[in-house]
């Protein structure tokens, strides 16, 4: 059966802590009845902000919170970072359709492309660089679509030439965004707060901050890339001289992973191989809070694989038995 509007306040565990007896659940959002609901297995999939959330809340036998006893639950938080802002300059006589067609949203068949730059596994590995991925933001129209043609602008160079004026130098500026991978760290968290919800639950507070190897990514990468467009004759990036002036245009732009990650055993992970707790006998945790790493790339069908790979296990593993 499905419940809709009703919202799980807590998991609730016999005396030791070891079995989930019940949940309980927000009547229908409108009001603060509870009900209670019982399952032979519970699945927690709440996202990695909720999922770490639920198990902080449910704290009446256990102090700190369920699957917590290592202090592990809501740590190494992780998003997607993005730099924007960026400023890429193109050489005036690049062919435009030839450099930018690759960029931006692409529509193949009933999907949608993005066409981006990253580094190969070796240069990455050499440099010891996360992982990130490098595009040339949309521009206007005009050089979008092709409209100023390559032909269009040699005739304004030529015109330029005969007026004495140096060309060889010449660029128009374009945007360049770079998302780039996260590190985990101990420190980076979900907790609860003090304050309250309209539900009288306890709200979260995100804590997060840019390690020395995310800066040290993002500012290498931006630096290859330019290397690279520079050599080519293609173009330059400008890098900020002051590394603070760039890292006040990054930002986090989704994708919470994290916060019950997958590990050995209960001294480095919330979960198992299989998503079940290493506490709990009858709970299962699912979605991108049990990344133990989070890439740089959308999480959507990584969710999606162990979503469907944990489906199978139960049916195979645990229901036959049930």
């Amino acid at each position: 059966r499905l419940f809709i509007n009703a919202t799980v306040s807590s998991l609730n565990v016999n005396k030791e802590g070891k079995f989930i007896e019940s949940i309980s659940v927000f009547k229908n959002n409108l009001n603060k009845d509870k009900v209670k609901v019982k399952s032979k297995i519970y699945i927690l999939s709440c996202g990695a902000i909720e999922n770490a959330r639920i198990l902080l809340l449910s704290d009446s036998i256990i102090k700190n919170g369920l699957c917590n006893t290592n202090d592990l639950v809501g740590r190494f938080y992780q998003g997607h970072g993005i730099t924007y802002d960026l400023k890429t300059f193109i050489h005036m006589l690049i062919d435009n359709k030839k450099m930018f067609d690759l960029y931006g949203m692409h529509k193949y068949k009933n999907t949608n492309l993005f066409g981006f730059l990253t580094l190969s596994p070796k240069l990455q590995e050499k440099n010891k660089l996360l992982n990130s991925f490098f595009s040339i933001n949309e521009w206007s129209s005009v050089i979008k679509d092709d409209k100023v043609t390559t032909s269009m602008k040699k005739q304004y160079v030529d015109f330029l030439n005969n007026l004495g004026i140096d060309t060889s130098d010449m660029w128009y500026s374009v945007n360049s965004v770079m998302a780039h991978e996260q590190e985990p760290q101990f420190d980076n968290r979900v907790s609860l707060l003090n304050d309250r919800d309209w539900l009288n639950q306890r709200k979260v507070r995100v804590s997060s901050k840019l390690s020395e190897l995310q800066i040290r990514t993002i500012t290498e990468t931006f630096r290859v890339f330019g290397n690279l467009l520079g050599e080519k004759f293609l173009g330059k990036i400008r890098i900020a001289s002051e590394i603070k002036e760039l890292f006040s245009h990054s930002q986090q732009w989704g994708h919470h992973m994290g916060t019950t990650r997958m590990g050995k055993s209960c001294s480095d992970g919330v979960v198992n191989e299989n998503c079940k707790s290493h506490s709990i006998d009858n709970l299962y945790i699912n979605g991108s809070s049990v990344f133990p790493t989070g890439s740089a790339t959308n999480p959507t069908y990584t969710i999606l694989a162990m979503s469907i790979r944990l489906a199978d296990y139960l049916k195979k593993e645990v229901l036959k038995n049930a």
